[in-house]
């Protein structure tokens, strides 16, 4: 499947959730551990219902693309135990550990993530880095990218009052 998305990011999220209200909500807390080989990068994400390896490739180059369009792969894994020291046989090296706490809402084939990092290191305030803010992620997955961008465009006209969303550049 092919994911088109546009972030933003948001200090006071009350607005928002209350436009979203209508939507079908899920809250979760999960722990993320992002590896990376040079070229690759892999998201291991331990949710409440199993542990997920997500695997994403490089944005669509299209210029004309209004969003952020690559392929996206995510395969349910059965053991966490093993898993880095198979990653790093493959040549994987562990980038950033740490928990995301986030609300999904959920129209159709379309759904706006707020999410917020909080890293595993102890005494370390992502807040400075961050300034409280959550990122918002605006997303739709479909068979192809025009498809993708079409639904997508809906919901950011939607979203035009709420949130400012940042369009990628693409050279």
């Amino acid at each position: 499947m092919i994911e088109c998305s546009v972030f933003g990011y948001l200090e006071e999220v009350d607005c928002i959730c209350n436009h979203l209200r209508l939507y079908k909500r899920t809250d979760r807390t999960v722990n993320e551990s992002i590896y990376s080989n040079g070229l690759n990068t892999l998201l291991v994400s331990e949710e409440s219902d199993g542990v997920y390896l997500v695997s994403r490739g490089a944005p669509d180059r299209n210029k004309n693309r209004m969003s952020l369009c690559s392929k996206v792969q995510r395969s349910r894994i059965r053991t966490l135990d093993t898993l880095g020291m198979f990653l790093s046989s493959l040549g994987f090296e562990l980038v950033r550990r740490g928990t995301v706490t986030s609300t999904v809402f959920e129209k159709g084939p379309a759904y706006v993530e707020i999410s917020r990092y909080a890293p595993e290191e102890s005494g370390c305030r992502e807040d400075k880095k961050t300034g409280g803010y959550h990122l918002v992620k605006v997303f739709a997955t479909a068979e192809n990218a025009y498809d993708g961008e079409k639904i997508l465009s809906k919901m950011i006209e939607e979203l035009e009052d709420q949130v400012q969303l940042l369009r990628p550049s693409i050279k």
